[in-house]
């Protein structure tokens, strides 16, 4: 029987930190999960379009997995959730192949995330992770970078209404200069 409690506890940590869990901190998670959620609303939509998806969506993938991580993770400071970057990775990878919005293109999304998963927890369980190891620091910032130049010139054509078309810098800073009555 101890044997079960341990498979259990080891896969939902929930039931350790539930036992000893005092009622007098309730109020102040939920006070903490609301101000999580006022910031994870707009976060998660502005994710969803960068990926090519309805708004909606970066809801669910903001919140859901949170929820499911407050029973099955072990961390008290790690952040579940999307992030800019995959966004744009799973925009870059889907927008060739299907058109941005269409159920083909969100069924893509489905499949991908999928294969992610798969792959990637195959990897954790075959220990595969030091690898990162092996990729120099410079490249990591590298990535970064230019990460959060695409982003940004990817988000100024909200910010300012304007109809720019191109995903590529060049292309980007030529349509600039031809925008009229702007």
């Amino acid at each position: 029987m101890k044997k079960i409690d341990l498979s259990i506890s080891t896969l939902f940590p929930a039931f350790k930190w539930l036992k000893t869990y005092q009622i007098s901190s309730f109020k102040s998670d939920l006070i903490a999960a609301f101000i999580v959620l006022a910031m994870l609303v707009p976060q998660g939509m502005a994710y969803a379009m960068l990926a090519g998806l309805p708004p909606v969506m970066g809801i669910y993938a903001s919140i859901l997995p949170m929820i499911v991580y407050a029973f099955t993770g072990s961390s008290t400071t790690l952040s579940i959730g999307p992030v800019a970057i995959i966004s744009m990775m799973v925009f870059a990878t889907l927008n060739p192949l299907f058109p941005v919005g269409s159920q083909q293109y969100i069924e893509a999304v489905y499949l991908l995330s999928m294969m992610v998963g798969v792959i990637s927890l195959v990897l954790g369980l075959l220990r595969f992770g030091f690898l990162i190891q092996l990729i120099s620091h410079p490249v990591i910032q590298s990535f970064i970078i230019a990460s959060a130049l695409l982003i940004a010139l990817g988000q100024l054509k909200f910010l300012l209404d304007i109809p720019l078309q191109s995903n590529n810098i060049p292309e980007f800073i030529s349509s600039l200069g031809s925008v009229e009555n702007y």
